[in-house]
């Protein structure tokens, strides 16, 4: 892209209507699964993050990857319950996809 003979990556986020380019890197990776506040760790922050988005109008998950936590294309409440069962019964982990592969 910036034609340097480095690697340039360009992922899209169809759901969030949004283009990441990455200039001389070597992933794509730029967040966690799950991780929707953004602090590089999965908690119960980013459950009540979910939570107010889904029934208080809070703010947006950022990329949307961060709050599909079972990678169905969709931010809804099977999303919470699964970073309630990944936190707190031992469950699956956030499903990684798109830029949400950390």
């Amino acid at each position: 892209m910036d034609n340097d003979g480095d690697l340039d990556i360009s992922a899209v986020d169809e759901i969030a209507d949004h283009l990441y380019i990455f200039l001389n890197a070597d992933s794509a990776c730029i967040a966690k699964a799950g991780d929707t506040n953004l602090d590089k760790q999965v908690t119960l922050s980013d459950i009540i993050f979910l939570i107010d988005y889904l029934f208080k109008s809070g703010q947006k998950p950022h990329p949307f990857c961060t709050g599909d936590a079972n990678g169905d294309g969709k931010i809804k409440l099977s999303d919470v319950v699964t970073l309630v069962n990944f936190l707190f019964k031992s469950g699956s982990s956030p499903v990684k996809f798109n830029v949400c592969c950390l």
